[in-house]
């Protein structure tokens, strides 16, 4: 494998993940938890009342991975940063010589594991 070799304080902005026991490289990554909100309203219309919590923590980006890879398994338990996770949606995209992208969002997992049905 090839060394790296940084020219001053460059920091890699990118994740490393394991899933399944295979090692991906999460990029262009956004993460955070959007509110949840409930609104009432008069029967004038007018705004009466509002109740806002925060809602699950998600990552957005892209995996890159080689070819000879698995693809990044859906809804199966992987940890990163102390908690549990998952990948919810997947889209390949790319046009890259032995490398594939899979843009996804990944979803925090609340319970110790995730059931099927």
């Amino acid at each position: 494998m090839a060394s790296v070799v940084n020219d001053g304080t460059l920091i890699r902005g990118s994740i490393d993940l394991t899933i399944n026991s295979v090692p991906y490289v999460l990029v262009d990554y956004k993460r955070g938890a959007k509110a949840r909100s409930e609104e009432d309203f008069a029967s004038t219309g007018k705004p009466l009342a509002a109740s806002h919590v925060e809602g699950f923590d998600m990552i957005s980006g892209t995996i890159r991975a080689r070819s000879d890879q698995a693809v990044p398994p859906k809804f199966v338990t992987f940890s990163y940063d102390s908690k549990n996770w998952y990948i919810k949606d997947r889209e390949e995209s790319g046009s890259t010589s032995g490398i594939k992208s899979y843009s996804v969002e990944i979803q925090e997992q609340i319970a110790a594991t995730l059931t099927t049905s």
